[in-house]
């Protein structure tokens, strides 16, 4: 059989074609089984580092996966956007090639197409050809699989489509895709297909309704996650915040860009991706082991900005380069000025605050207490406050007892360094308790140095000064050669061995960290130490504290995050094991250590956490002292 059409292509005829080859680079089973493989690449070799940093095979698969799920959600999402992007290309590539608007002329036979244009002339046999798709659009035959001669339903009388479909098949010619029957195909069927689909694109999110459907869902995960995670701030600034900003960014840079019919398609899309962020983000919460959940922000919030970004350049950049990249600025700029006025506007804090008092979520009396005494450390003149930390130090140091000459008298420091959380104060506190009980007649007493909220108007800062004044007061009443200094620091910690100091009022201060204690000691002449860190990463504390005549116990391996450094927590992980373990009854310190390791390790595993693998370093000089019971188990 043969045939002949004559057809002058127009710009939806080339998209449609681009956007279904678009769909089979994508989707063909070559390149879902390549990106299969990239991806299990990738899985295994971050399985593979998280076991080399000591993660547990259950750990290191659970930990691996919700980094792979957060990298797959914003990838579809680009792949969705390149779709759109396909349509760019060929509207551009139309508009630079007059070639594609010249008038064709298009003959098929049962030996091959014959086709002829202005610019071309060629007469290709069927063996020649990759492939053929039959769509509602029209006949799509392929030279490879990134090129195709598109020949428009419109040019074809009913006739010719069935004779080029007969005539296609018998040549043997493989069908890509489902084919489309020919007697379901009329005239006017393409036209109807392309609306049925315009109904499901992004064009059709611009409607007032759907777009505030969407704002109602942001707004609605918005306050289950507040009411949820009161801690991460005010409901009214969050949901100002969060869901205001995608509109906000997609009322100016529709106005940037002057395309005022795409301002509610821009807010569709921008608050789509603010959705997919707030879901990851609440799943997050409850998946995402402890002490990642910052590094898991960062990374989601980068990914959902790009796509933002990407969003509008892919789908606009065509109309005006210069209008897109000021609304691109826009967008960026009104990220950033949202996400610091929701945090610097004390408003919204206060009237975040009254709507959780009206919910039921207001303050508690501790919280109520914690405000007020800020609000009073506050009304103190700087120069005052710290004028006032010498003295303080000293009257902490007489309160001491003198020594009893004849046996081992113990003497304690308890440091708190993050004042932010009471969590920290609480267990120095209960530090000092424990060493009292336990060593009975032979503890002298002990210097709290404390950055909470409830010690600061009367103990002296967490601060490496007063820390070295307070081993000098030490040093002063004990004899270096019988006598034991038991120093117990709380705070969080770095891998650079360091304790995070800082006041309620979030000023930070000069971390404390294992050289400036272990100079401290030294210069005050205390030989015979015990020394508990109760802090992320506090083996890494060990080789500047560890000699002969010093136990250093640490609540984490030098890599690892302890936990539990939660205010709604009465102590840490270690903290409580440690000090509410057999510790306080007497036993050694070995059985203590190994019981609040034991311990500390069970509930590390009812959490699916990252082992911490709580650490001790015992000097030669202090082997007896190590095994030996307390006053209190004697």
């Amino acid at each position: 059989m043969s045939g002949s059409i004559s057809y002058t292509l127009n710009e939806q005829d080339v998209v449609v074609a681009h956007r279904v080859l678009y769909g089979h680079r994508a989707g063909s089973r070559r390149a879902l089984g390549y990106k299969a493989l990239v991806f299990a690449i990738f899985w295994l070799g971050w399985f593979a580092l998280n076991l080399l940093n000591g993660a547990t095979w259950a750990d290191a698969a659970r930990s691996t996966s919700i980094v792979c799920a957060a990298i797959v959600v914003p990838l579809l999402l680009l792949v969705l956007l390149g779709y759109a992007f396909a349509g760019y290309q060929a509207r551009r590539l139309f508009r630079q090639q007059s070639t594609l608007r010249e008038e064709c002329r298009t003959s098929w036979t049962d030996e091959g197409l014959d086709l002829r244009s202005a610019a071309v002339s060629v007469v290709m046999a069927w063996r020649d050809f990759h492939s053929w798709r039959q769509e509602p659009s029209g006949y799509l035959i392929y030279l490879s699989d990134y090129n195709c001669h598109v020949l428009p339903r419109r040019c074809f009388t009913d006739a010719q489509w069935t004779d080029l479909e007969e005539t296609l098949v018998r040549s043997g010619l493989p069908i890509r895709g489902a084919k489309v029957a020919a007697d379901r195909i009329d005239p006017g069927q393409a036209g109807a297909e392309k609306a049925r689909l315009r109904r499901w694109g992004i064009a059709a999110w611009s409607n007032p309704g759907r777009v505030a459907l969407l704002w109602m869902i942001l707004a609605f995960l918005t306050i289950v996650d507040t009411i949820l995670f009161p801690q991460r701030g005010g409901m009214v600034s969050r949901i100002l915040f969060l869901s205001g900003t995608p509109v906000l960014a997609a009322l100016l840079a529709g106005w940037v860009l002057r395309l005022r019919s795409a301002t509610l398609g821009l807010a569709a899309v921008f608050l789509a991706i603010a959705i997919v962020f707030q879901g990851e983000w609440l799943l997050a919460k409850f998946v995402v082991p402890q002490g990642l959940e910052d590094e898991f922000f960062t990374v989601l919030a980068s990914a959902m900005i790009v796509v933002a970004i990407l969003s509008v350049w892919l789908r606009f950049s065509h109309s005006n380069a210069k209008r897109t990249w000021a609304a691109t600025g826009f967008l960026i700029a009104t990220i950033a000025i949202a996400a610091w006025f929701s945090q610097a506007d004390p408003t919204f804090y206060r009237v975040s605050e009254q709507a959780r008092s009206l919910l039921g979520f207001g303050p508690s009396d501790e919280e109520k207490a914690t405000e007020k005494s800020i609000d009073a450390m506050r009304d103190i003149p700087v120069d005052r406050l710290w004028g006032a930390q010498p003295g303080l130090v000293e009257k902490a140091v007489e309160g001491l007892s003198p020594r009893i000459p004849g046996r081992s008298n113990v003497y304690a420091i308890a440091v708190a360094g993050d004042g932010q959380q009471q969590l920290f104060s609480r267990e120095a506190h209960l530090a000092l308790r424990v060493a009292a009980t336990r060593y009975g007649g032979e503890y002298r007493g002990g210097v709290l140095l404390s950055n909470g909220v409830a010690d600061v108007l009367h103990a002296p800062f967490a601060t490496q000064d007063n820390m070295a004044a307070a081993a000098r007061g030490l040093g002063r009443r004990l004899d270096p050669v019988r006598d034991i200094a038991f120093v117990y620091l709380v705070s969080h910690g770095s891998g650079d061995a360091e304790l995070t100091t800082t006041l309620p009022t979030y000023d930070e201060l000069t971390p404390i960290s294992s050289t400036s204690v272990a100079d401290a000691l030294a210069r005050a002449g205390i030989r015979r130490r015990i020394i508990i860190v109760s802090a992320c990463f506090s083996g890494s504390w060990i080789p500047a504290l560890a000699n002969d005549d010093t136990i250093v116990i640490a609540a984490a391996r030098k890599d690892r995050s302890s936990f539990g450094c939660d205010d709604r927590r009465s102590l840490t992980y270690f903290g409580k094991a440690f000090l509410q373990g057999p510790l306080a009854q007497g036993v050694s310190l070995h059985d203590a250590f190994e019981a609040a390791r034991r311990t500390v390790a069970g509930w590390e595993a009812e959490g699916h956490l990252t082992p911490s693998e709580p650490q001790v370093s015992v000097g030669r000089n202090m082997q007896a002292f190590w095994t030996q019971a307390g006053s209190a188990g004697r």
